[in-house]
């Protein structure tokens, strides 16, 4: 029996300390408000699902803000994601007690490779995102971790394929140089992962339009991820908290 595939148009939101931000190419960052004032938002619009990324907190070795992230869980009426700073298996233990449904891993992937299979092995494919940032460098994309400032010797190719045998659930992709600048998805990266993987696919940095969505979803992406589209206003970068409804989503992938 053949199913179809249905894509999901999910938005990242960025948190530093108890506060939601905006990057431009992982630097440049413009303040957004309150996260638990975003969310209830979000929850009226009917996402599809949520990403919440503590972008800070593997850079600074901070500890996990274990407080605000269970408020959020709490006010969070959508599948809830989310990723920074994720260390060992009892922080995500404590996550999923909390409320959190999937954890998204970067840092944690190449630093102690160990660790991170153990968790695939304990909680499974449904739990567990691989977030990979990548930069296009001499014609081949480059793998970063900590907030894309550690550039690593690792091939995407040989870390896909270590994935692949690990029973991760998705694999969180992002263009670093197109990441906020609302200039298009970096298609020919979606076409190069969905070469390497039968993974679901979320690609993130650059979505300037839903018009994005629907190529990317050709492309092989079946998670359509965007933070600046859903939460900034192009002209005058002021908070705009929009996403499609229903009949919109139908038109792009009827």
């Amino acid at each position: 029996m053949n199913f179809k595939i249905q894509p999901r148009i999910i938005p990242i939101l960025n948190l530093k300390d108890n506060a939601l931000i905006k990057t431009k190419q992982f630097q440049e960052k413009i303040y957004l408000g309150d996260a638990l004032n975003t969310v209830r938002v979000l929850n009226d619009l009917d996402v599809d699902e949520l990403i919440i990324l503590d972008i800070y907190c593997s850079k600074n070795k901070n500890k996990l803000n274990y407080p605000l992230i269970e408020k959020i869980a709490s006010e969070c009426f959508m599948p809830l994601t989310y990723g920074g700073g994720l260390k060992n298996i009892e922080e995500v233990k404590t996550l999923f007690s909390i409320g959190i449904e999937k954890m998204s891993f970067n840092s944690l992937i190449f630093e102690n490779f160990d660790i991170f299979s153990k968790v695939c092995e304990k909680y499974g494919a449904q739990s567990v995102i691989a977030s990979l940032d990548v930069k296009m460098q001499g014609g081949t994309h480059n793998i970063y971790c900590n907030n894309g400032t550690k550039k690593l010797d690792f091939s995407l190719k040989y870390i896909i394929e270590k994935l692949n045998n690990l029973g991760v659930g998705e694999i969180l992709i992002t263009d670093i140089e197109k990441e906020g600048m609302r200039c298009g998805y970096n298609f020919d990266l979606i076409k190069e992962v969905s070469s390497m993987t039968n993974l679901p696919i979320i690609i993130n940095g650059g979505a300037d339009s839903y018009d994005d969505f629907k190529k990317a979803f050709t492309y092989g992406a079946t998670g359509l991820a965007a933070s600046s589209l859903f939460t900034i206003n192009k002209s005058f970068e002021t908070l705009m908290i929009n996403y499609p409804d229903v009949n919109e989503k139908e038109k792009m992938f009827k």
